[in-house]
């Protein structure tokens, strides 16, 4: 697993906690720390040895001892981090606040309602009306809650769905039981198969009604890991040079919202596209080509 995936990995748990316990602690956190960075000295211990059974932390599973983070601990600090602030977790606080308050709250007038409650908020940060926003469009187009309309500003009369309240009490982040059990929305758009040779990248397009064929709104639970193994390696084989700067940067936004799933698939599809005809101007982007070629594939599904 890369650093992204071991931070999805403990998102949520105590071994997240401790781990940036300790990273803000410069590295280091001594045992008579762990139960004020997770609630439980116990647990702590417990978390101690997770984040040293993957190798974030220093020694062997079942020690004793302080935690001492690995340069890949981190890392991976610096992702979840990132994550609380605009990624992932950030989004399945919201999400998940949202479905939690509406449990409550059964028939509020409008979402602003949920501004106003103490418990919008995650990290030390209270949700924005943008965030909240965003949250509601997904829950309303994934079926976790309904609203009757909208005025202005906000949607009115929002209701919690028995798909919601599934999604509240199931396992794992609210995206993974939202995207992981079908019933995907499809859009019109143009699936294209590439050919690489000698730097030169060709676009066939493939037959179908009106030349259109159906691509998932949104990615997949696999869809997503299988994108973000192919930005990775594609990063991964980017050279450090000033003239792929500009292309390092498109695989990153890429990456970055098909984790958190703040782009629809046609959309990644697009910039996807884009990045291909860009690696093919740079002496650098072209040793890629070969994998940004597999993510166009990928997205066109």
């Amino acid at each position: 697993m890369n650093e992204r995936q071991v931070s999805r990995h403990i998102m949520g748990t105590s071994a997240e906690a401790l781990l940036l316990a300790a990273d803000e602690a410069g590295g280091q956190l001594l045992p008579s720390a762990f139960e004020a960075a997770v609630g439980d000295e116990r647990e702590g211990h417990a978390a101690a040895a997770a984040l040293r059974e993957l190798s974030l932390a220093e020694g062997e599973p079942s020690a004793v001892a302080e935690v001492t983070l690995t340069y890949i601990g981190k890392k991976v600090a610096a992702v979840s981090r990132k994550s609380r602030t605009n990624g992932l977790a950030r989004m399945e606080a919201v999400q998940r606040g949202l479905l939690e308050w509406l449990e409550d709250a059964g028939h509020p007038a409008d979402v602003s309602v949920y501004l106003r409650d103490e418990r919008a908020t995650a990290f030390g940060v209270p949700f924005t009306k943008t965030e909240v926003d965003q949250a509601t469009a997904y829950l309303v187009e994934q079926g976790l809650m309904k609203v009757l309309g909208s005025n202005a500003s906000w949607a009115l009369r929002p209701e919690l769905t028995p798909r919601g309240r599934n999604a509240l009490h199931s396992d794992g982040t609210v995206q993974d039981y939202a995207e992981g059990s079908g019933g995907d929305t499809t859009v019109n758009d143009q699936r294209y198969s590439w050919s690489v040779s000698g730097g030169t990248v060709t676009g066939v397009q493939q037959g179908g009604s009106h030349n259109t064929q159906h691509v998932a709104l949104h990615l997949t639970h696999d869809e997503r890991t299988q994108v973000l193994q192919v930005v990775d390696k594609a990063l991964s084989g980017l050279p450090a040079a000033d003239d792929v700067r500009p292309l390092r940067q498109a695989l990153e936004s890429i990456r970055d919202d098909a984790e958190t799933g703040a782009a629809p698939k046609p959309r990644l599809l697009e910039r996807a596209r884009d990045a291909l005809v860009m690696a093919t101007a740079t002496e650098g982007g072209r040793s890629v080509i070969e994998w940004l070629g597999q993510l166009v594939t990928s997205l066109s599904g």
